[in-house]
């Protein structure tokens, strides 16, 4: 099994533990961009908001509406969803 975070191959016994681990080490890096005030284009953004305006306006409007949930209630979800709207097609 792989992690869907690190993609390491895991045996049964330890996916959950490991999946948990790598869960919390991605919301702490997620909740600092969030707090950062560059956009991971290298534009600047405002604290707080997840992507540049030139990012944020190339979202579908279901993502940009669902980067209004609340940090532990689906942001980090969401966020995950609008970075991998912009990774390449064959790098998602």
């Amino acid at each position: 099994m792989n992690c869907p975070h690190c993609k390491q191959n895991l045996s049964e016994n330890h996916f959950d533990m490991h999946v948990q681990g790598c869960w919390r080490q991605e919301r702490l890096r997620i909740l600092k961009e969030l707090q950062e005030s560059l956009c991971f284009c290298g534009s600047r953004k405002t604290p707080r908001q997840t992507f540049c305006r030139k990012h944020y306006a190339l979202l579908p409007a279901n993502m940009r509406s669902a980067l209004y949930s609340k940090f532990g209630e689906g942001y980090e979800q969401a966020y995950v969803a609008a970075r991998k709207h912009f990774e390449p097609a064959n790098e998602r």
